[in-house]
This record gives C-alpha cells, structure tokens and sequence, in this order.
C-alpha cells in the first residue's frame, strides 16, 4: 500500500471518530425528547464508525496518535451518555454504572499518559463491544416491534449488560496489576 493511501485512510478513520464524538450531542438531545427511534438509530451509527475506523485504521498500518487518543474517549462519552440515561430511567442500578464510569476514567487516564494513548486490550476491546450491543438492544424502540419480541431483546441486553460489567471489573483490574507493575519497577 503506498503511503498516500495510508494518509487516506487515516485521515478517514480520524473524521469517523470526530463525528462519533459530535454524535453524543444529537444522541442525548434525542434521548431528553424521547425520540427512541432516533436516538437508536444514532447509537446505531456509533457504532457502525467505531468498526469503519478501527478497519481503515488497520488498513492504513496503524491509526494516528490523535485517533489512538480520541477513539476511546469518543466510545466512552456515547457509551456514558447512554447508561446514565438509563439509569435516570431505572433501566439499569445506579451503582453499576458508577463502577462502569469509575473504571472508564481510571483505564483512559492511565492509557492517556501513553505515548500514542496505549493500546486497548483485548478484554477492554470485548466489553466496549458488549456495552455497545447491549445498550443497543436495550435502547431498541418499543413501537417498532411485538411485546414478546421486545422481551427477548431487552432480556438478552441485560444479560450482555452484565457481562460487560463484569469483564469491564476484570480488565480494569488487569489494567490497575498491569500499572502497579510498571511503576514499581
């Protein structure tokens, strides 16, 4: 690949990533009217940049250290938007998205202080991929769809929700070991 289409590319997964961060605005104003249909079709969107940039990302042989950096930052405010508007919705407990967001800042803190924003493990890969289907499924709006269908996704994003939040404890534990090590060093 020569290195114009590797600019190219970059360039592209840098302009995905923005808009994913500029989406959170919309997203939450959609959430505060109770547009669901709306509201799921951006997180939808989210999403779908999140996989487009981290592809061309890796097209391009590596993402730039702007893109290292606002990649995760922008996951993480879509992603926090979303579980605090549940939890003002008693949708999911308070306490779990607090441990959610505790562990958001104390991993993206340490990461940030990386030379090119750390790379994401593969346990913190899997959670942000849970967190966005469950939310997705859990967000799913409820007009667009039968009562026993709408269970079955809301119960199997629940059960994606936890999980998340399990692995999101494991991996922010491995991360704070991981921490620990280097700066006893």
């Amino acid at each position: 690949m020569n290195p114009t289409s590797n600019k190219t590319y970059r360039k592209l997964a840098n302009g995905l990533t923005v808009s994913r961060a500029l989406l959170a605005i919309p997203f939450v104003i959609s959430l505060a009217i109770g547009n669901q249909s709306l509201s799921w079709m951006i997180f939808c969107l989210c999403g779908i940049t999140d996989f487009i940039d981290g592809f061309l990302a890796k097209k391009a042989g590596g993402g730039t250290d702007f893109g290292s950096r606002l990649d995760p930052l922008a996951d993480k405010i879509i992603i926090v938007a979303a579980l605090l508007w549940m939890t003002s919705q008693y949708i999911l407990p308070f306490w779990a998205i607090w441990i959610i967001i505790s562990r958001e800042l104390i991993v993206t803190g340490w990461r940030s202080t990386a030379m090119k924003g750390g790379i994401a493990s593969y346990g913190g890969k899997l959670k942000t991929i849970l967190q966005f289907t469950s939310i997705m499924l859990l967000l799913f709006p409820t007009h667009w769809s039968t009562f026993s269908v709408l269970e079955v996704l809301y119960q199997l994003g629940y059960v994606l929700f936890w999980i998340s939040l399990i692995i999101a404890i494991s991996s922010g534990f491995l991360y704070f070991k991981r921490q620990t090590a280097v700066h006893l060093k």
